[in-house]
């Protein structure tokens, strides 16, 4: 147990330390998105302070321990601070106080239901990739070269675009499914949803994911 925890947990541990900051900005931006699609100021506040956060830990941190006394890197890593900065008190002012969204009308969900079923489907096809060469293993002795060839990263990879971009669209449909003040919209029946869909494939991808990255150390 503890020579499996030195192996995983420790790379596990620096590779989040430099990629809490990347991973807090993308999901600030999900909630900046439900702050807009929702109309509520204090979600998009919320994430543009996470933001500004994480931006202090990536160009005045992380990137200046890379720049390693380089002056020059250095002052491009602040200038780039400096300009995040701007961006940010851009849409501050933008989405404060005064911004009122307007509800968003959608006749159907076939287009969120698309991107939901591609999910499904890439995460399913993403399992199966790599549950094959164990099987090929057990079964014959040996696993088809194809399956090195074609590395399941790169179908986790594409996995994991359909499922932001699913995640995204997903932001917009709040009234079409649920109730509001201008009263029951037309998918709020619907017992299931393709965001239902999104958060299933979720955490079964994060554990392909995991797998994934134990296979390789058993199989090379």
């Amino acid at each position: 147990m503890l020579m499996l925890c030195w192996l995983y947990c420790v790379p596990f541990a620096h590779f989040m330390y430099y990629a809490t900051a990347p991973l807090i900005i993308m999901l600030s931006l999900f909630i900046f998105k439900r702050g807009i699609c929702r109309n509520n100021l204090f979600l998009r506040w919320l994430a543009l302070f996470f933001i500004f956060i994480s931006c202090i830990k990536i160009f005045l941190i992380d990137l200046q321990e890379f720049a390693n006394g380089r002056l020059f890197l250095k002052g491009v890593f602040f200038s780039l601070f400096v300009l995040a900065s701007g961006v940010l008190y851009t849409f501050f002012n933008k989405y404060g106080v005064s911004y009122r969204a307007k509800p968003i009308k959608k006749k159907d969900d076939k287009e969120l239901r698309i991107w939901a079923n591609t999910s499904m489907t890439t995460t399913i096809i993403l399992i199966c990739w790599e549950l094959l060469p164990w099987v090929g293993y057990l079964a014959v002795g040996y696993a088809p070269d194809i399956f090195f060839i074609v590395s399941w990263r790169l179908i986790a990879a594409f996995n994991f675009v359909m499922l932001v971009i699913g995640f995204w669209l997903s932001e917009e449909y709040y009234w079409f499914y649920y109730k509001s003040k201008e009263g029951r919209k037309s998918g709020v029946a619907r017992v299931w949803v393709p965001s239902d869909t999104l958060w299933l494939m979720l955490p079964l991808y994060l554990l392909a994911v995991a797998f994934g990255i134990m296979s390789d150390d058993f199989l090379q």
